[in-house]
């Protein structure tokens, strides 16, 4: 018995990282081609603060210094500006974008495991957050990239902490405290 709830564990969790991984292919498919930044301002702000960031140069806009304090996505695409060739940049921008967006998966599966009875819905819920329209978000440089999953994990943990109010400690408030502020250095 033991080993039957153990494979269909595994099995669920086999589900999920394929979904994942899927989920990166196919956002990184869609978004992986050379990008001029002139529609969206916020793209070129976060683009310009990471490149600067990872070269020592502070929080620099239009090479001025700025008091703009939503850098958490900036450095999360920092690393990219590790090569020097503008191409790789943006194609590991774009997988770090993708990445971003697909564990999306992992909190849609814990809701989904908390609140739905039957498996066929865990998967279906699995499936819709694969293939939902923000898909878009991995093309462009913006922190919705980083927002939209972590808000999710966000509301996850705070079903979780109020699911388990009973077992009360300190660290879960401190926790979600730290997280929110996480998602304000993202976006406002």
């Amino acid at each position: 018995m033991k080993n039957a709830a153990h494979s269909h564990s595994f099995q669920n969790y086999f589900l999920l990282f394929s979904l994942f991984f899927l989920s990166v292919f196919i956002r990184f498919y869609f978004s992986s081609f050379l990008k001029i930044i002139e529609f969206y301002p916020d793209e070129l702000r976060y683009y310009q603060i990471a490149e600067n960031l990872i070269n020592g140069r502070g929080i620099l806009l239009y090479n001025l210094p700025t008091d703009y304090q939503k850098i958490f996505y900036s450095l999360l695409i920092a690393p990219a500006f590790l090569f020097e060739n503008r191409e790789i940049q943006q194609q590991i921008i774009v997988l770090i974008n993708s990445f971003l967006l697909s564990s999306s998966i992992f909190p849609a599966y814990f809701f989904a495991k908390k609140f739905l009875n039957q498996n066929i819905s865990v998967v279906i819920i699995l499936l819709l957050t694969v293939i939902l329209p923000d898909i878009s978000y991995s093309l462009t440089f913006m922190s919705e990239n980083a927002f939209v999953p972590l808000s999710l994990w966000l509301f996850y943990f705070f079903i979780f902490f109020i699911y388990n109010i009973e077992s009360f400690k300190p660290f879960y408030s401190l926790f979600l405290g730290f997280f929110c502020y996480i998602l304000y250095l993202c976006k406002e």
